[in-house]
């Protein structure tokens, strides 16, 4: 697929525009140009060309285009053009073999922690801290000083383009891994007959029951989390108002023991967090926290 864009510097979102294409179908033959005839010979045109459709033409430069997301009106640059109509092709390609209730909610949980940034920054919507190094600084870097220079420019828009797709790659790899264990905390919750949350391994629970409790009654809260952490168990409080009690903070093994249950490991100085020897121990501990309060 032929892909053209603008030469001189190039910056975070036609960079990453780039790689979901590269992504979707790469290797990409690229052209750097503006060059009307030129970008009228390419399959899609990023960028550059005063034109969007959707189809072949993602500019978000001209004077009448005022595309934003509905959510928080955040302005679209090239880059959150090309996720709105090729994530969802790169998604499937990736894990077509997931529901695909799943992969819209990936498409727009990366639009929104990734791609909505670099739009923001592109189209001034933002101003970033100048005391903060960021993402599109980072891009941004691998221009050289001369960017009139179209060989050497090429040769670093390609090395951005390479570093960019390996972290694109790794973003919905994890974003996807996420979404699937965060199924698997609701499916936990569902099942569970009190306010303990107990998991058969470690998962990001955090995403799940922090918002559930926001919303629910207070006596429908979750208070702890039980999880296993290598050869032992771990239990966490999920709020700050079930901590574990001040006698039990920063002791361990037999100290702990004495003022908690048998199997006691650990109990973080700022009681946010204990470790127990087994699964029905770190359940016990987080019963008895409970009962003190």
């Amino acid at each position: 697929m032929k892909v053209g864009t603008h030469n001189g510097t190039f910056h975070t979102d036609e960079v990453l525009a780039c790689a979901i294409i590269d992504t979707l179908h790469g290797p990409i033959h690229l052209v750097r140009t503006r060059d009307v005839a030129s970008l009228e010979d390419c399959d899609l045109v990023i960028d550059v060309g005063g034109k969007y459709d959707g189809i072949k033409y993602f500019d978000h430069h001209q004077v009448d285009f005022q595309a934003s997301r509905q959510f928080d009106n955040v302005p679209y640059a090239s880059a959150g053009l090309v996720w709105l109509h090729f994530g969802m092709d790169v998604l499937s390609s990736m894990y077509g073999f997931l529901p695909t209730e799943l992969l819209v909610q990936a498409h727009t949980t990366i639009d929104r922690k990734y791609i909505q940034p670099v739009d923001a920054i592109d189209t001034g919507h933002i101003r970033p801290s100048e005391q903060t190094y960021h993402f599109s600084q980072f891009v941004s870097s691998f221009n050289f000083t001369n960017v009139n220079d179209d060989n050497n420019q090429m040769h670093q828009f390609r090395t951005a383009l390479d570093v960019i797709r390996s972290w694109l790659f790794s973003v919905i790899t994890r974003e996807v891994q996420n979404l699937q264990e965060q199924q698997k905390v609701q499916q936990a919750m569902d099942k569970a007959t009190d306010s303990i949350l107990v998991l058969d391994s470690y998962l990001p629970w955090q995403d799940v029951v922090l918002p559930f409790n926001e919303v629910c009654e207070p006596t429908e809260k979750f208070t702890h989390v039980v999880f296993p952490a290598g050869d032992s168990w771990r239990v966490q409080a999920v709020e700050d108002a079930f901590y574990f009690p001040t006698s039990w903070r920063g002791l361990a093994n037999e100290q702990l023991a004495e003022v908690s249950t048998e199997g006691a490991i650990f109990c973080h100085k700022a009681g946010f967090i204990a470790g127990f020897t087994t699964r029905e121990q770190a359940i016990k501990a987080a019963t008895i926290s409970l009962n003190t309060l």
